[in-house]
């Protein structure tokens, strides 16, 4: 994969964004965004924004993920994804941070 830069990515982001809002999928922000970026060994939207994810903004992301997802559905997707971030070679060090923080948040649930 050749390096893109951010706007570059940006726009992608937003292509992958429009297909999933175009086919009625009802999960369309950076979450599943990143999630499919990982799979696929692409850049996730978190190379663009703040590297260090405050524990207020996952505790949010936690909390509205629960309005839809069980606590074993989020903790299998958690732990899903942190084997894939742990062993992609792409630069995810803020992107394990914030599972690594996800993680911890939904364990008081």
């Amino acid at each position: 994969m050749k390096n893109l830069t951010n706007e570059q990515l940006i726009v992608q982001h937003e292509k992958l964004r429009e297909i999933l809002i175009d086919y009625g999928n009802e999960e369309y922000g950076d979450v599943i965004i990143d999630e499919i970026c990982v799979l696929f060994n692409y850049p996730p939207t978190t190379v663009y924004y703040e590297k260090e994810v405050s524990e207020k903004k996952v505790r949010e992301d936690l909390e509205f993920k629960l309005q839809g997802y069980s606590v074993d559905e989020l903790t299998t997707n958690c732990r899903e994804n942190l084997k894939l971030l742990k062993n992609n070679s792409i630069e995810n060090k803020h992107v394990i941070n914030y599972y690594e923080k996800f993680w911890k948040l939904l364990s008081e649930y």
